[in-house]
C-alpha cells in the first residue's frame, strides 16, 4: 500500500517536471549539448517541489551562463500548466522559486464588516487585506507586525485598501487615534470628522509629526516610570491611545528632510509605544523610503507595477503581472501570497462615517485622565514589576 502512495507522488512529480522543462524549453530556459550525432537538452535542476489543491511550487537552479526572461518564462508556464496565474521570485543569483497557483481569485468582494468582525476582534491594531486563493480571510495585527506599505500604479486598488483597513479600525471600536497626511486633498479628507490630525502639506505635517514624536517621548518617559516595555502593560487607568500615521503619496515628502527623520525615528521606536506607519506610494524611492524605514517595515503590499524593475524595488517580484484591479501581493516576513482586496467606495465610507459619528454622540464617553500628570520620575511607584530595576540602579537592596 505505501509503495503504491509512493508511485502516486513520484508519478505526480514527474508530471509536473515534464511541464517545467516544457515551458524551459519553449522560454529558451536551456542549454543545448553536442556528443557525437546527438543533442543533449540541459534544464534548470529542480531542488523541491510542493504541491496542493490550491497551488504549486517549485523551486530550481539555473546552470552557469543560463538566463531567465522572466515574461517568456511565466508566459509558457501558463500554457504548459494551464493556469492564468504563475508567480516567478529569485531568491538569490541563480535560485527561483516558480509558484502556480491552481485557481483564480473572487474578482467581486465588497466591504462589509460583518464578515470580518470575528477576525479584527481578536487583533489589537487590526490590518483588514483581503481573501487568498484558499478564500481564507487575511488580517494582520500591527502589534505583532508593526508599519505598513502599500504601492502601485494609479488605478490598481489602493484606495479600496487604505479605506478598507481605516474603516475596519474605525468600527472595530479599538482605542486608535488617525493622524492622516493626504497631499492630494481627496482620499483620506472623507476621515476628517474623526481624525485627532490632519495634513495637506508639507509644513503641516511636520507640525503633526513633531507633536507625534513629543507624545511618544511621553510615552518613553511613562513605561520607564512604571518599569514596563510595552504602553499595554501599563495600568488602565493611565494606558495611552494606540496611534496610527497614515501618509498618502510618500514620495510628495522628497526634500523635507525634517518629516522624513520623524517618520524615521516613529519607524524605530513605535512598536513599543503604540505607534504605527502605514504608508502609500505608486513606486519606492530610495530618496524618500531609506533602507533603514525599509528595514523597520514589517508588512508590504504591491499592487500592479509599471515594469519589473518596479516591483524588485517593491520587494515583491510578480507584481507587473497583476491584471485585475484590487489584486495585490502581500510580502510578511518574506513569504509572498496573491489577495483580492474588497472594494468599499467613497460613498459607502461616508454612510458609515455618518453612522458611526450619530453612535458616538448617543453614546456619551468617559473622560480619560492625562497619564503624564499622574505621575513623575521622580514619584516612581514601588512595584514588583520595577523591584529588580531598584537594585540594580542601587536604590534597593
Amino acid at each position: 500500500m505505501m509503495q503504491l502512495i509512493k508511485d502516486f507522488f513520484n508519478r505526480d512529480k514527474r508530471r509536473m517536471k515534464r511541464k517545467f522543462q516544457t515551458a524551459c524549453k519553449h522560454s529558451g530556459l536551456m542549454q543545448i549539448y553536442k556528443s557525437g550525432s546527438k543533442q543533449y537538452r540541459v534544464y534548470p535542476t529542480i531542488i523541491e517541489q510542493d504541491y496542493s489543491k490550491e497551488k504549486i511550487e517549485i523551486r530550481f537552479i539555473i546552470r552557469n551562463g543560463m538566463e531567465v526572461n522572466s515574461e517568456k518564462f511565466i508566459l509558457f508556464c501558463q500554457q504548459s500548466f494551464n493556469c492564468k496565474v504563475v508567480l516567478l521570485k529569485q531568491i538569490n543569483i541563480k535560485t527561483f522559486l516558480l509558484t502556480i497557483l491552481q485557481r483564480d481569485l473572487e474578482k467581486n468582494i465588497h466591504y462589509n464588516y460583518q464578515d470580518y468582525e470575528k477576525s479584527i476582534k481578536t487583533k489589537r491594531v487590526p490590518v483588514l487585506v483581503g481573501y487568498n486563493h484558499q478564500r481564507k480571510l487575511i488580517v494582520f495585527d500591527m502589534k505583532q507586525s508593526p508599519h505598513m506599505l502599500v504601492s502601485g500604479t494609479s488605478g490598481g486598488g489602493k484606495s479600496s485598501l487604505l479605506r478598507a483597513i481605516i474603516m475596519s479600525m474605525i468600527q472595530s471600536a479599538k482605542d486608535i487615534d488617525l493622524y492622516l497626511s493626504d497631499f492630494k486633498m481627496s482620499e483620506l479628507l472623507l476621515y476628517k470628522p474623526i481624525a485627532k490630525g490632519v495634513a495637506v502639506n508639507n509644513q503641516q505635517l511636520q507640525v503633526l509629526l513633531s507633536r507625534i514624536c513629543k507624545e511618544l517621548d511621553n510615552r518613553s518617559r511613562l513605561l520607564e516610570a512604571y518599569g514596563v516595555l510595552h504602553t499595554d502593560n501599563l495600568p488602565a487607568k493611565v494606558r495611552p491611545n494606540v496611534i496610527v500615521v497614515v501618509i498618502d503619496e510618500l514620495l510628495l515628502l522628497e526634500g523635507h528632510k525634517e518629516n522624513l527623520k520623524y517618520i524615521e525615528r516613529i519607524s524605530a521606536i513605535g512598536r513599543a509605544l503604540n505607534c504605527y506607519l502605514l504608508l502609500a506610494c505608486q513606486r519606492f524611492e530610495s530618496k524618500v523610503i531609506s533602507g533603514f524605514i525599509k528595514n523597520n517595515i514589517n508588512l508590504v503590499v504591491s499592487f500592479k507595477t509599471a515594469n519589473e524593475i518596479s516591483s524588485r524595488l517593491n520587494g515583491i517580484s510578480g507584481a507587473e503581472q497583476l491584471s485585475v484591479k484590487g489584486r495585490c501581493l502581500i510580502s510578511v516576513n518574506g513569504s509572498v501570497e496573491e489577495v483580492q482586496v474588497p472594494f468599499i467606495s467613497a460613498n459607502q465610507v461616508k454612510k458609515l462615517l455618518k453612522d458611526y459619528i450619530t453612535q458616538q454622540i448617543e453614546q456619551p464617553q468617559p473622560v480619560q485622565e492625562n497619564p503624564y500628570n499622574q505621575l513623575t520620575l521622580t514619584e516612581r511607584p514601588t512595584t514588583e514589576e520595577n523591584r529588580l530595576e531598584n537594585i540594580l540602579e542601587g536604590n534597593e537592596w
